[in-house]
């Protein structure tokens, strides 16, 4: 019963933050994506996932971003801790859209910067201070490692779920998500980053296969010496 009573307090919590006004004094995080851009994602896999439509592995969801809206982050005990942007957006599956003005909540587009995700440590510490009392296991990680957020949280007990989310710590754009849920049945799928008009994202060509390139030019160079080599010994 208690695991269960933690489980509804933890959604209550994170749905709750979608809906309640934000107040004034404190922290606002703001978006790294704004509207007109646009990110697509390669279904890397996909089991048993409905996205507002049945999405299987090795299809492409798009999102573009229409809009935002300022949504409350709280801590378990119903407190605001800080205010950030939400974006709104359009998704697509393979070209076609199947859902308008979504708002998606903090699960491929964060904040940019660094500070938000000290501000969301501190509210994941409380709910892993809080979990034990319902006999839950939860864990929650953020790391940052360079230009790049690893966020990682799951919880077990009457399911078991998780989510693993890398994130560009300039965009707050996901490079790769995972989420899973096992109630019996299981449900997961997992994102990367495909392609987007946000820049710094995606390597350009020639620095993607800057290394084939290369080896090619040094192969052409070796071969053309060789040549060279051979030929003045013959004549």
């Amino acid at each position: 019963m208690k695991k269960t009573i933690f489980i509804v307090l933890f959604l209550v919590s994170a749905i709750t933050a979608l809906f309640i006004l934000p107040c004034e004094g404190y922290a606002l995080y703001d978006l790294g994506v704004e509207k007109g851009d646009w990110v697509e994602y390669y279904v890397t896999e996909a089991n048993n996932w409905d996205f507002f439509t049945e999405v299987k592995t090795g299809e492409t969801l798009r999102f573009d971003i229409i809009g935002n809206e300022v949504h409350e982050r709280m801590y378990p005990n119903g407190t605001v801790a800080f205010i950030v942007e939400d974006p709104i957006c359009d998704v697509s599956l393979n070209g076609e859209i199947i859902q308008e003005n979504v708002t998606l909540n903090e699960m491929l587009f964060y904040p940019k910067g660094e500070a938000h995700w000290s501000s969301l440590e501190r509210i994941e510490e409380q709910w892993m201070e809080m979990a034990p009392v319902y006999g839950m296991d939860y864990s929650s990680n953020i790391s940052i490692m360079g230009d790049r957020v690893v966020f990682i949280s799951s919880f077990e007990g009457v399911m078991d779920a998780g989510f693993k989310a890398v994130v560009d710590v300039e965009t707050g754009i996901a490079v790769t998500f995972e989420r899973y849920l096992f109630t019996g049945e299981e449900w997961e799928f997992s994102l990367d980053l495909k392609a987007t008009n946000v820049g710094g994202l995606i390597d350009p060509w020639y620095i993607t296969y800057r290394y084939p390139i290369l080896a090619s030019i040094v192969g052409v160079i070796v071969v053309k010496l060789l040549y060279t080599s051979v030929f003045r010994k013959n004549a």
